[in-house]
């Protein structure tokens, strides 16, 4: 009789602690991997830039004054994203600058 209560403690000690973790867990459904998160993040600078300068393309010199301050803006938004390191950054915005020429 004792080693039957002894099992029902630790079975629902062991569910209690299974509920608890499963309860307080972060888990929200589907989570979207960080590399596409990032590729999400870049290609809508890209994008951004993109549509920015169009209006811009015949005027050479207006053109590339606002896409360097366009750059310098995104470069201030990346560092203060948690998904990129800050090595990471100048690849980021050469790739960026490089896509609209």
């Amino acid at each position: 009789m004792d080693s039957e209560m002894i099992y029902i403690v630790i079975g629902i000690t062991i569910f209690g602690l299974i509920a608890y973790k499963v309860i307080r867990s972060d888990v929200s459904g589907f989570t979207t991997p960080e590399s596409i998160k990032k590729n999400e993040i870049i290609n809508g600078y890209k994008k951004s830039l993109y549509e920015e300068l169009q209006p811009l393309r015949k005027e050479k010199e207006i053109r590339r004054v606002r896409k360097n301050e366009l750059l310098n803006l995104y470069s201030q938004e990346l560092q203060k994203d948690d998904h990129f390191e800050s090595f990471e950054i100048n690849e980021i915005l050469l790739d960026i600058s490089e896509s609209v020429e």
